[in-house]
């Protein structure tokens, strides 16, 4: 039976309305908050708070927490750690049991045993602990910018005051005080302060509604307290920044370690005169020649070998109207052509279903078996034997900046400094960047790079330079269609298109525009032909790349209240 009925059945009814709304909205409270605040001359504190708790079952139930906070960022966002050791705690002048948690900036300590419920009452916690780091050393002074309460307090606390015992020798003339209440920033002075004896005492004026507290400033001439060294700040920085230092010491042995292994391994040969080539590679196909340019696979290399077969006869490009825009769809050729092992196992692999096959996601299965065919056969043909990546000597980095990371994030996961995130980042982007720069050419493969430089150049040229040309080939559709996948390949079809505007205007002159017999519907028209190619190298491509994913695999003093050293807050548990 809770407390209103059995004041309820004691009293009587009439007595029970009376007194039915008071009882009812009682309320946890603190009600007192007292502080006594010893600065010691080694710069440490020792801090005895009286915290007297009204308990009713409804928060207080076991007992009350103090959250302290013991992590801070300097004005550069460096870690700054604070000492934090507890030294007694008692509820009623008696030993009171407690034990702490770790938050991400401090520490909370909770007063009480997890299977014991305090009956309803008052109690008086006393919480003593030393703390360092906690004063300010200025230029013409040194500073206790104390937050005595803390702005966590979920309760209203009804009185705050805080008494400061200074070291011997400081005057009560000597000393200024300050300070502020209110929720954090606040700027409200609602407390008394005055020095008794050398010593300052503050009090609050009226009730701190919940997550408001009492702040203090106390200031006093300088060499009365040791203030830390050089040495001192530089070994309590190291400390507190460990983890940007591992995190420096890592980067520092990472890029030495990829500038070593890319000297030995990592350049590329050297680069041949690069002169005019008319044809590409021997044997090499225009998806070869891109997979060996990148010394990667891509969608783009699977659409240049579609073409080519398109063009070959192989395959029918067909553009459909679409609910909306259009698709394309791949129509498979009845006509039986001089293919490669590589080709037919291609065209087995995409037109598995049948003679059609749609650039839609449904049919992803069949595109992916396509472009792996193809993709394993290049790697097979040209991997390690034109190129190398070097992707053992990549994992070793990558298991350096592991294992930094490891570090970093152990000493210091709670916090991390601007510049360790910096580093972070940074140890990624060199990895991306190493991944890339190992790759290699071989001898062999230098030597068929030059000769592609030098076929991209007749693709790309001017009229104006190729009359430098010796001989060049005559320029005809047919020589358009023919390496028109190698453009494309090489990302220049709109230039290797330019050059044959005349062409196509000349033929539609005469009255015979010409129309690829692999994309039915189309005509190379002269002004049209740029878009046409680019159509071929964006849109297609695109449609390509959509369709060989799966469905759903994607997604569209001047300063406040709360500043300063201690702080926190409580409730209960």
């Amino acid at each position: 039976m809770n407390l209103n009925k059995k004041i309820c059945l004691s009293l009587g009814l009439s007595l029970c309305l009376f007194i039915w709304p008071r009882v009812s909205s009682a309320q946890e409270r603190i009600i007192e908050f007292d502080s006594l605040i010893t600065v010691n001359q080694d710069g440490s504190l020792i801090v005895e708070e009286k915290i007297t708790a009204e308990a009713l079952g409804q928060e207080i139930k076991r007992g009350i927490y103090r959250d302290f906070p013991t992590r801070y960022k300097d004005r550069l966002g460096n870690n700054y750690k604070v000492g934090f050791e507890i030294l007694e705690v008692l509820r009623d002048g008696q030993m009171e049991s407690y034990h702490t948690e770790n938050l991400s900036n401090g520490i909370r300590i909770y007063f009480g045993k997890s299977d014991y419920y305090l009956p309803q009452g008052q109690y008086t916690y006393t919480f003593k602990y030393k703390t360092t780091r906690q004063l300010g050393f200025f230029a013409d002074h040194d500073e206790l910018y104390w937050n005595v309460t803390g702005q966590g307090w979920i309760f209203p606390i009804e009185k705050a005051s805080a008494a400061i015992t200074l070291p011997q020798g400081i005057t009560a003339d000597q000393i200024k005080l300050d300070g502020y209440t209110g929720p954090a920033d606040s700027q409200a002075k609602d407390f008394t302060s005055k020095v008794i004896s050398n010593q300052p005492y503050f009090e609050t004026t009226g009730t701190l509604n919940p997550y408001e507290g009492l702040t203090i400033v106390v200031s006093w001439p300088k060499g009365f307290i040791e203030e830390p060294t050089q040495n001192d700040k530089i070994i309590y920085w190291l400390k507190d920044n460990a983890s940007l230092i591992i995190g420096l010491l890592g980067l520092i042995v990472m890029i030495l370690y990829y500038l070593i292994i890319w000297s030995k391994v990592g350049k590329d040969p050297k680069k041949g005169t690069i002169i005019p080539q008319y044809e590409p590679p021997t044997e090499m196909s225009a998806a070869g020649m891109r997979y060996l340019k990148k010394m990667s696979f891509d969608n783009k290399a699977f659409v240049a070998q579609i073409i080519d077969l398109a063009i070959k006869g192989q395959i029918l490009i067909e553009k459909e109207k679409a609910f909306l825009g259009s698709k394309h769809a791949l129509h498979k050729n009845k006509k039986v052509g001089n293919l490669n092992a590589v080709e037919t196992e291609i065209l087995a692999a995409l037109f598995s279903a049948g003679d059609k096959i749609e650039l839609d996601n449904k049919n992803y299965k069949d595109i992916q078996a396509a472009k792996k065919v193809l993709s394993d056969s290049l790697k097979k043909e040209i991997k390690n034997k034109l190129f190398k990546i070097n992707l053992k000597y990549f994992f070793i980095g990558l298991g350096l900046t592991l294992l930094t990371l490891f570090l970093i994030f152990s000493l210091g996961a709670k916090s991390l400094s601007p510049i360790t995130v910096f580093i972070i980042v940074l140890l990624f982007v060199i990895n991306l960047i190493f991944l890339w720069l190992l790759k290699t050419p071989t001898p062999e493969g230098r030597k068929i790079l030059d000769h592609i430089e030098g076929f991209k150049w007749f693709l790309t040229v001017t009229e104006k330079d190729r009359m430098n040309f010796h001989n060049p080939p005559q320029k005809t559709p047919e020589l358009f269609e023919k390496f028109l996948p190698y453009a494309l390949a090489l990302g220049v079809e709109n230039k290797w298109a330019e050059q044959f505007s005349k062409v196509f205007a000349q033929l539609e002159q005469a009255g015979q525009p010409y129309s690829p017999a692999w994309y039915p519907g189309n005509v190379f028209k002269a002004a049209s032909l740029g878009s046409f190619t680019n159509s071929l190298g964006s849109s297609f491509a695109h449609a390509v790349s959509s369709a060989s994913t799966p469905p759903g695999s994607s997604s569209g003093s001047g300063g406040g209240a709360g500043g300063g050293g201690g702080g926190g807050g409580g409730g209960g548990w």
